[in-house]
Order: C-alpha cells, then structure tokens, then sequence
C-alpha cells in the first residue's frame, strides 16, 4: 500500500507508481450506473461509452449516489468500492489499452491511499465479489 498526500485527479500524482495508471469515472444512464476505468491520459468518449453499454446519454452520477452504491466519495472512486454494490446496481466497464501484464492501482474509498494489484487478482477480487467487468474499445 502506498500512503501519499490526498489526490483528487490522475494529474495530482506526484510519486511514482509501478504499473498502469488509471482513471475511474462514476457515470449514470437514464437507469444505469457505470464505474469506468480508463488509462491515465485517455479522455472519457462518453458518446462512444454510451452506445457500448446502450444508452442514449452518460453523464456524471451525484455524490450522493457514489456514497450509496459505492460507500466512496469525489476524489477517491474506486472499483474497490463495488464490494459494497450489494445490489449489482454498478456495471464495471475496462477499457481495453489497460494492459492486463501491469500491476493496477486504486484507492481503498479514501484519495490519500493506493493499493497495488497484479492485474490477475484484481480480476479475482471481481470474481469474488460477483461484478464481472465488460472491456471496451475508447
């Protein structure tokens, strides 16, 4: 685990991380909720993401939302947090450049943390939790 200064975007990263960097976006459909994760530098083509998980418009889900379905905060989203979408009311969307043979990232629901997985287990926490991710191309 790494300990660092509260971030709130990818931009604020001032150490070093050994693997992919990545981004994740809570978003809402007319009835959906996703948690998309994309590379670091990559701009979220939420026309593109739209069709893909079919619906007609995306756009950011309120906090309030994020706290109820993911028990995380602005600044801290995390696909860790899925653990608490008992529901399944969260659908998980990877972006396919993240490269599967890199260590992941993310926060444990608090931006001043980030725990570090190998790809594999990650995938395996998923699994554990019953939230299978949908890959996309952006």
């Amino acid at each position: 685990m790494l300990q660092h200064k509260p971030v709130y975007t990818v931009s604020e990263i001032d150490f070093d991380v050994s693997g992919s960097k990545v981004k994740n976006l809570f978003l809402k459909g007319k009835k959906n909720y996703f948690l998309i994760v994309l590379p670091e530098n990559k701009r979220a083509p939420l026309k593109m993401i739209a069709q893909e998980v079919e619906e007609r418009h995306l756009s950011f889900a309120s906090e309030k939302k994020l706290s109820q379905f993911l028990h995380s905060v602005n600044g801290a989203v995390s696909p860790l947090g899925l653990l608490f979408d008992t529901g399944k009311n969260v659908q998980l969307i990877i972006d396919r450049q993240i490269d599967p043979k890199e260590k992941i990232g993310f926060h444990p629901n608090r931006n001043d943390k980030t725990l570090m997985f190998n790809f594999v287990d990650f995938l395996t926490f998923l699994k554990k939790i019953n939230h299978s991710p949908k890959y996309i191309d952006t």
